[in-house]
């Protein structure tokens, strides 16, 4: 996406077919997408090894892990083409506006890209919240020797870190839009 950005951002216009743009840059955003599902899976799987350990594996093992990947890029590649043959048959292209920095032409209304990026924060916002007390209910009743509990405070930290990354896609696509 920054080969779309960048030239646009300086030159002022796009170097691009407005079709090979919007290609470029959805492309981009789906695999943003595919990420953010990742990192929604993870907390899941995070979630589900703390609350039911001797299961996690079934659910959460390298095969059913690369099966579920596998499975949401083909959906993610499927996505793209289709929404591909809507944008050339319509010529609704998603370009990048040097004037608003965002994109522009969502075939998503601007309230429906609001409502999935909510979800987005906050449904793996709770999920790693449930996990984090769980964690640091588990932590405190083990051990309450020094050594032990600062290695606890500081793993509860970094998992903090994990809850603020999880929320940064949401927060790209409140920022990345040019709301109509």
């Amino acid at each position: 996406m920054l080969g779309v950005f960048f030239p646009e951002t300086i030159l002022g216009y796009s170097i691009y077919p407005p079709l090979m743009e919007s290609i470029l840059i959805t492309t981009g955003i789906n695999l943003m997408v595919f990420n953010e599902f990742q990192s929604i899976y993870t907390a899941v799987n995070r979630l589900f090894a703390i609350f039911f350990p001797i299961k996690c594996n079934l659910f959460f093992g390298i095969k059913a892990t690369l099966t579920f990947h596998i499975l949401y890029y083909l959906d993610r590649i499927r996505n793209l083409t289709m929404e591909h043959f809507d944008r050339y048959r319509e010529s609704n292209f998603m370009t990048f506006s040097p004037k608003y920095l965002a994109h522009i032409g969502s075939i998503v209304s601007p309230d429906g890209m609001f409502y999935w990026g909510l979800a987005l924060l906050i449904f793996p916002f709770l999920i790693n919240v449930v996990t984090f007390i769980r964690f640091y209910y588990m932590k405190k009743r083990t051990s309450r020797e020094s050594e032990h509990w600062k290695k606890a405070k500081k793993n509860m930290i970094l998992f903090l870190q994990t809850v603020f990354q999880d929320a940064l896609f949401s927060l790209n696509v409140f920022f990345a839009l040019k709301w109509q």
